[in-house]
């Protein structure tokens, strides 16, 4: 026993030499050990217990890229400005580069933000050469200029492919017709997601992107399984999390039209991939003026349908009605005293119940991470110790060329 000590305090010597020698020669945020890297996982929680079951964690985490595929008109974009909206809902900002023409309703940013509307920043471009310069400008600013790491800021990009490059665009100009050639666009988004994806790390940072998904050539089946994605597979590579996003009915009653979408994670570094909810996009004409949103409570509450085996032990929810959407069906809940209530209402009454909210997060196999609260760790917050060198940040200028 005694040596099995005298082993495991050597083993911890030796680890505590090694790491004082990187550092020494990286920098104190060169090297950390599995205690110290859990530091830099912190995130703003989300809204709903259906959202936190796709993730696989409570909160969005920052510092990551994110990506949202699918086919037209499958409400991608819209999912991508309401997560823009949680960011400015905790008092940062968020960029939105425009590729496609100034397509997104303003109506639509005026209901999602609210009140944070003017939060929101929109550079409509016309090249990938245009948006990824934009977007390097605003990350050299946000390291120039918050070295304390206390502004929350979301990159947004709509669409990856929606516009050409530079060069393929004056050989339009010149030649009047389109050739076929090897898609330039999605190498360089490829080489620009190398180069600065892992620059967001540690950083109140949030990149997300909307990417298209369109059937194969010659696939007639028409069931959605043989899709490319517009940029190739690069996207979806430096990707923390890749949601696939799909409609799938519409319905329309007085005063409201409601569309069911399906949400899956193709990928997740944060929990199980390939979970699936099913979200509804709400147009309610009964208000004046009439309103855009997500109803995430309704998300919840049909999670917890689906997933009624599962939870049985802990809260059981009957749905009345057989449709899908907001619309008709409501539901009913003994435990917390509601009868044919609407998924909003009982969504909400649920997210308010913290004991309960951390039962089905075990169950449901939800991890926990760090909240944010006002600034990410910065390296140097710590006094150096004797033997190690001052902190010097790589990425604090970013590099102007993308294809390097």
């Amino acid at each position: 026993m005694g040596r099995k000590k005298a082993v495991k305090s050597e083993l911890s010597d030796s680890m505590e030499g090694l790491a004082l020698a990187l550092r020494e020669k990286y920098g104190t945020d060169g090297i950390c050990d599995g205690r110290e890297h859990g530091e830099y996982f912190r995130g703003l929680p989300f809204q709903s217990l259906a959202l936190e079951h796709l993730f696989g964690s409570d909160k969005l985490i920052l510092g990551m890229v994110y990506g949202i595929a699918g086919p037209p008109q499958s409400f991608k974009s819209a999912l991508m400005l309401d997560f823009s909206r949680m960011l400015t809902a905790w008092g940062g900002g968020a960029v939105l580069v425009e590729t496609e023409g100034r397509k997104i309703s303003p109506a639509m940013i005026e209901d999602l933000f609210g009140g944070h509307t003017k939060q929101l920043l929109i550079r409509p471009v016309q090249s990938v050469d245009a948006a990824q310069d934009t977007l390097t400008n605003v990350l050299h600013w946000e390291k120039t200029n918050c070295p304390n790491r206390d502004n929350l800021l979301g990159l947004m990009v709509d669409s990856l492919i929606g516009s050409a490059t530079e060069e393929r665009k004056t050989k339009i100009d010149k030649e009047g017709s389109a050739q076929r050639d090897y898609s330039s666009e999605a190498l360089l988004w490829s080489y620009w997601l190398k180069s600065k994806a892992s620059t967001l790390s540690g950083w109140p940072v949030v990149f997300m992107y909307v990417a298209h998904e369109k059937p194969k050539v010659g696939d007639t089946g028409g069931h959605g399984h043989s899709v490319t994605r517009a940029g190739g597979h690069a996207p979806e590579f430096y990707a923390a999390t890749y949601l696939s996003v799909k409609r799938i009915k519409e319905s329309k009653g007085a005063g409201q039209t409601v569309t069911q979408i399906q949400i899956r994670t193709v990928k997740n570094s944060f929990g199980e991939f390939n979970r699936r909810i099913d979200a509804t996009f709400v147009y309610d004409f009964r208000q004046r003026p009439s309103r855009m949103y997500f109803d995430w409570g309704h998300a919840t509450v049909q999670l917890l349908v689906e997933h009624k085996p599962r939870v049985s032990d802990i809260i059981e929810v009957t749905a009345h009605g057989d449709a899908m959407t907001g619309l008709t069906r409501s539901f009913t809940c003994k435990k917390l005293g509601m009868k044919n209530v609407s998924g909003a209402e009982l969504g909400a009454a649920i997210q308010a119940d913290e004991k309960l909210m951390e039962d089905l997060r075990c169950v449901l196999g939800i991890r926990h991470y760090k909240q944010w609260e006002g600034a990410m760790p910065v390296p140097m917050s710590r006094p150096v110790e004797e033997g190690e060198c001052a902190n010097v940040d790589p990425d604090e200028i970013p590099e102007d060329d993308l294809d390097t």
